[in-house]
This record gives structure tokens, C-alpha cells and sequence, in this order.
């Protein structure tokens, strides 16, 4: 089968959708027993001649296939080839600091985002089969439908079979990829929404909300505007507010000058000292603020009424951060130590290459 850069990029659209913003390492700790495998398929096997089915890893005891891995350390090689290019470099073996080069750097920054990636997948994973969470038959109906599309887009099921292995992964774990998604949606839905079944009730939230220091109010920024200090326009500002009959409207009609939006936010500082939330956490529903702050930057504010669905989702943040932190995680360093992330990638630029001029 003649492979074209259309074709892989539509696979990679359909399968590499779900990087998350947040790349968060767990607790490591040693494994023993980790198997190598036995599988031979795969573009993978051929650049590395290791087992897409040998453990690489382990997040809480539950495995972590070389096929996962080096899926994901794809991935991150070309978000960060991508980024240097954006930098203006496009030789890794340009020295970028202190004999760095980088192709140094593009290996190291893949190599930690892979495994960050993994081990917050693998989290929730974990997480959404403790809480029952599966998925529904709409979302195995879209699953079929997408790849429905992409066999008729490749040309039949021989030919899906093929890139597949071509590019390295099986379908298998194509359908892990797809479902991530699914079941990470379900998960915080079941944490957030308002008849979300694991939703904590309100007292339990609002107990959360006062140990992070969250409210809800209408918060304005205030800095110099290069005629007048920060702190004079700040000040002129909060008087206009306090004397107004209408104090919300005044606020709102303040915000409208200044180019800012007035409308009530959840803000939460995870830093102690932090003025603004301390502030807020003494005010009552629909009090004004006055100035808040020093220096370069103040603030005005109005307290008010809890968005209770927002906290939700605070929380819930506040609960994956915790999973994902505490996750005891195994490497094999003996599978581990075989992967050279440089000469693997370049074997992919060089696979890519040859289909695109085959193509």
C-alpha cells in the first residue's frame, strides 16, 4: 500500500485528539516482572526491535504497553519539532545552550511529556473503571461511524489493516486512544454536572471552596494608563461605585470603559498570601470591594452568589490533580534504556518521506 502525507495526517487527527493541557508526573517507584512480549508487528518493531506488547511502564499496577510509549513519544517529537521550527530551527544538531543542542532538547522535553501524558491517562482510565463509568452506545455508535469513515477513506479493511500496522499501533489500541475521550467526558460529567451521580454535595463544596480560597465575584483589573498611577485610577474608580445608587450598574458601566468583561468568575488562589482571594473571602453576597491590592496592579471587585457549577469543576480539578500526583508508577529500564528517541523519530521523518514520495 502506497501511503501519502493526506492519509497520515487523517489518521493522526483521528487518534492524536485528546493531549491534555496539564502534564503531570506521579510518584515512581521500581517494577519487577515487567515482561518484554512477543509481537513483531508494526513500524514500531521495526525501528527499535522492541515488542509493541512488552510493559514499559506501570501506573498503579496496571501496564503500560512499548506500543502506548512510543505512540506518545511520536507524538511529542513532532509537537516539539514542530515548536523549534516555530523557533526558527530546524537542524537538530544546532547547539542551543551550553552544548545543548537540539536535538538534545526535542528528546528530553518528548520524553517527559510522554510519560507525564501516560501516567495522566492512565489515571483516568483507572479512575472512570472504579466509578463504573463505561462507554454508552451513542459513543460506541460515533466509535463505529468514525471508522467506517476512515476504512472507506484508505480504501477497505485490508488496506486499514495495513497503515495500521505501518504506522505502528493496532487497532486495539487505536480504540483506547478514541475512547479516552469518552470516558474522561462521562467522568467529569458524573463529578460536575448538576444531577451528576458522584456530584459532592453543596456543603462538601463549599467546604472545598473555603480551603482553596474560591469565590465567586465581578472582578475588575485596574493599572496605570500612562497619565494617571494605577492606584489613583483605581481609587477614583471605587469612589465612583461607592457613591453610585445603582452599585452593580456603576461597576458594570467602569468595566464597559476599561474594555473588560464584568460578569461574575469563580477565582481561587493556590498560593497563600494571595490578596485578592483573601479579600473576597471576607465579603458577603453583593458587597463592593473598594481597592484591593498594591503596586502595579489593583483590583475592584463585587462578591457574588457561589457558581456552584464552577466549583464543581474546581473540584474535580482539584481531584484529578491529587490522582495523578499520588499515581505510584514503574519503569523498565531495561526496555526503556533500548529506546533512542532520536534515531526512533528520524526512523519515522524517513518512513514518512518514503511514502510521501511513493505516494
Amino acid at each position: 500500500m502506497q501511503l501519502t502525507r493526506d492519509t497520515y495526517n487523517l489518521i493522526v487527527r483521528l487518534i492524536a485528539g485528546v493531549a491534555a493541557a496539564l502534564l503531570l508526573t506521579g510518584a515512581v517507584a521500581m517494577s519487577g516482572g515487567m515482561t518484554e512480549g512477543r509481537s513483531t508487528e508494526g513500524l514500531f518493531y521495526q525501528l527499535t526491535a522492541l515488542h509493541p506488547d512488552g510493559v514499559v511502564m506501570t501506573v498503579n499496577q496496571d501496564d503500560v504497553t512499548v506500543e502506548e510509549y512510543l505512540y506518545w513519544l511520536s507524538y511529542f517529537c513532532d509537537y516539539q519539532s514542530s515548536y523549534l521550527g516555530y523557533m526558527g530551527i530546524t537542524d537538530l544538531d544546532t547547539v542551543i545552550t551550553d552544548g545543548v543542542t537540539a536535538g538534545d532538547y526535542l528528546a528530553d522535553q518528548a520524553e517527559e511529556q510522554t510519560r507525564a501524558m501516560i501516567v495522566q491517562n492512565a489515571v483516568i482510565r483507572g479512575w472512570a473503571d472504579q466509578a463504573g463509568i463505561t462507554l454508552t452506545e451513542a459513543d460506541v455508535a460515533d466509535l463505529e461511524a468514525q471508522r467506517a469513515e476512515t476504512v472507506a477513506s484508505l480504501g477497505g479493511e485490508e488496506a486499514f489493516a495495513q497503515y495500521l500496522a505501518s504506522i505502528g499501533i493496532s487497532e486495539g489500541f487505536v480504540n483506547q486512544i478514541l475512547s479516552h475521550s469518552y470516558l474522561l467526558n462521562h467522568l467529569i460529567e458524573a463529578y460536575t454536572a448538576p444531577d451528576g451521580a458522584l456530584r459532592p454535595d453543596d456543603e462538601t463544596l463549599l467546604a472545598e471552596a473555603a480551603e482553596h480560597g474560591a469565590a465567586t465575584a465581578k472582578i475588575l483589573v485596574v493599572q496605570s494608563d500612562g497619565v494617571s498611577s494605577a492606584r489613583e485610577l483605581a481609587d477614583a474608580y471605587a469612589q465612583r461605585i461607592a457613591q453610585a445608587e445603582d452599585v452593580t450598574a456603576e461597576f458594570d458601566a467602569v468595566a464597559a470603559e476599561l474594555g473588560q468583561d464584568s460578569a461574575p468568575m469563580l477565582y481561587h488562589s493556590h498560593e497563600a498570601g494571595d490578596v485578592l482571594a483573601a479579600s473576597l473571602s471576607v465579603l458577603n453576597e453583593g458587597d463592593f470591594s473598594g481597592v484591593i491590592g498594591d503596586g502595579d496592579t489593583y483590583y475592584l471587585a463585587i462578591r457574588t452568589a457561589m457558581d456552584m457549577d464552577e466549583l464543581a469543576n474546581l473540584v474535580f480539578d482539584e481531584m484529578a490533580e491529587e490522582r495523578i500526583d499520588s499515581a505510584v508508577v514503574g519503569y523498565n529500564d531495561e526496555l526503556l534504556s533500548q529506546v533512542d528517541t532520536l534515531a526512533f523519530y528520524q526512523g519515522l521523518l524517513d518512513n514518512r518521506a518514503a511514502a510521501q514520495s511513493a505516494g
